[in-house]
């Protein structure tokens, strides 16, 4: 209606990769907008995204209401992960066993064979929303739903960044290294795997400025030694934090969907995105 071109609109639940691709291909043919987990993917012809539009996942924080957060946050860092899974995991679980056995407010829970859970999700779910820091490690995909449950549950994600380049620009990609990055699986041609800088893998950018919310160190503090990277995450700022940590919890509610229509939601923030790519406000 009121002169506007009608659309399609596909809401694909996974991530790009899974996407059919007949559904990838007629949204390039038809200029439909497709919703989905990210990252955002060139066309075979150009570096033009068309109607992709990234959004939060919706079970974010284990699906739990917000409840308040209590400030300060009565632990440092939480972290659950399975080590096995790339090298940067490799890498970071030695350091998070180091920081869990000298400090009491660091609780670190491995994960046996990507699948075996050391901790309930309430559990989980209690010590996040009462950390500070939750590390979100490379995993098997540039999105990652780990994010966002930090996110719903207050707790301030600590990414690793890499300089990489898509279009011939310089960008930044978090927590994923291209240069490690398995690219086949993907589905990414083989100059296409810049495309996971992050205003191609995280939605809302219009929404919250993502750096407010987050803390990212040097992807190559990675190659140094375990003590020396346990180091650098323990001497971080608390104070600073501390203010990152109240800011999430100001717009954490626009990356979770409240299904009363009552807030301004992830709903709402969908909505921004799909109006500003119309040109319509």
């Amino acid at each position: 209606g009121r002169g506007l071109e009608r659309r399609h609109l596909f809401l694909a639940s996974r991530d790009l990769v899974f996407v059919p691709s007949d559904l990838r291909q007629e949204g390039q043919r038809s200029g439909a907008m497709l919703l989905h987990y990210g990252p955002r993917r060139p066309n075979r012809t150009s570096n033009h995204f068309g109607g992709h539009i990234l959004v939060a996942p919706n079970s974010a924080g284990f699906g739990a209401p917000l409840a308040p957060l209590e400030h300060p946050a009565r632990h440092f860092l939480f972290a659950m992960m399975d080590e096995k899974l790339n090298v940067q995991r490799r890498k970071l679980g030695p350091v998070l066993r180091l920081l869990n056995a000298s400090r009491p407010d660091v609780h670190y829970f491995p994960i046996g064979d990507h699948r075996t859970m050391s901790l309930s999700p309430a559990a989980a779910h209690r010590l996040m929303t009462s950390s500070l820091l939750c590390p979100i490690i490379q995993g098997d995909l540039p999105y990652q739903h780990r994010l966002f449950d930090a996110i719903a549950t207050g707790c301030v994600p600590l990414l690793f960044a890499y300089t990489t380049h898509f279009d011939g620009r310089p960008c930044e990609a978090w927590s994923w290294d291209p240069a490690t990055a398995r690219r086949a699986l993907w589905g990414f041609p083989q100059n296409r795997v810049q495309a996971c800088c992050i205003e191609h893998t995280l939605p809302y950018h219009r929404t919250v400025d993502w750096r407010e919310i987050t803390v990212r160190l040097d992807g190559a503090l990675l190659s140094r030694p375990a003590e020396e990277i346990a180091r650098a995450i323990a001497s971080l700022d608390r104070a600073a934090l501390e203010l990152k940590r109240r800011r999430l919890e100001e717009v954490r509610q626009r990356f979770v969907y409240d299904w009363s229509g009552k807030s301004a939601d992830a709903f709402s923030s969908t909505i921004e995105e799909v109006c500003a790519h119309l040109g319509v406000s």
